[in-house]
């Protein structure tokens, strides 16, 4: 089941396994500030962490016909989600008086700022781009779609929280809780003298890495992507089916 924890507590049994605080002491206000700030690190880092995920959300969007850019994100986006998407994990649309989702391709940055033709234009879009941005990314389509259509998006969840010591999070079952408690015992050692535990077969990092490798194989990392077409031509190889699909313009 899920578990819920304050940042004190995950400091507190951190310093307590690496042999800092003696077990039932309490922490002293500078050890937990030092602490607060490594944790709120770690928390960050698993932002861009694939296997750190614990959702895919599913999202429709509008899409308004002749718009080639749009902002995604929680203020002033042109379409609302928070936090915004760091990646994609899928992309589909759905034209207008159609019910068929037909698969995007997700172009990474290089590909599309490669691309000759941006100002090409069609009915709607065969690729799409996202550019992460500070507080909201932008998403590009390709071609520039003239008429309207639903985006759907499948966007990672990630963890979040510990904006303080005391408020309580939850996060899902699955080893979370041992994942974050040795991470952290990871990050704390060097600065509390206690290096030498790092390593070693029977270290500290290599027992950080095991309590991830249980979280990352519970995560919800979402559908395989489609390969890219290497073949030529208009279209995908779709990993489902085990076929080269031809894209239409519906």
């Amino acid at each position: 089941m899920s578990f819920t924890t304050t940042a004190t507590t995950l400091i507190t049994d951190s310093l307590t396994d690496i042999g800092v605080l003696g077990v039932g002491r309490s922490l002293n206000s500078r050890d937990s500030t030092l602490a607060l700030r490594y944790l709120q690190e770690f928390i960050d880092t698993t932002a861009g962490k694939l296997g750190a995920i614990y959702n895919v959300a599913r999202t429709s969007f509008t899409w308004t016909a002749n718009q080639q850019s749009r902002t995604i994100g929680p203020t002033g986006a042109d379409l609302t989600l928070d936090p915004r998407p760091l990646w994609l994990v899928s992309a589909t649309r759905v034209a207008v008086g159609e019910t068929d989702e037909i698969p995007l391709d997700i172009w990474h940055r290089k590909r599309w700022l490669y691309e000759v033709d941006k100002a090409a234009e069609d009915d709607v879009p065969l690729a799409i781009n996202l550019e992460p941005g500070p507080t909201n990314s932008t998403i590009n389509a390709w071609p520039k779609p003239t008429s309207a259509f639903t985006l759907i998006l499948g966007t990672p969840t990630a963890l979040s929280g510990f904006a303080n010591l005391t408020t309580s999070y939850t996060f899902p079952e699955g080893g979370y809780r041992e994942w974050f408690r040795k991470e952290l015992c990871v990050r704390l050692a060097r600065p509390f003298g206690k290096a030498h535990l790092l390593g070693g077969p029977d270290g500290l990092k290599q027992e950080a890495k095991d309590a991830f490798n249980q979280v990352e194989r519970v995560t919800d990392q979402g559908p395989p992507e489609m390969a890219p077409n290497i073949l030529g031509g208009n279209g995908y190889w779709d990993v489902y089916t085990g076929q080269f699909i031809t894209r239409g313009n519906g």
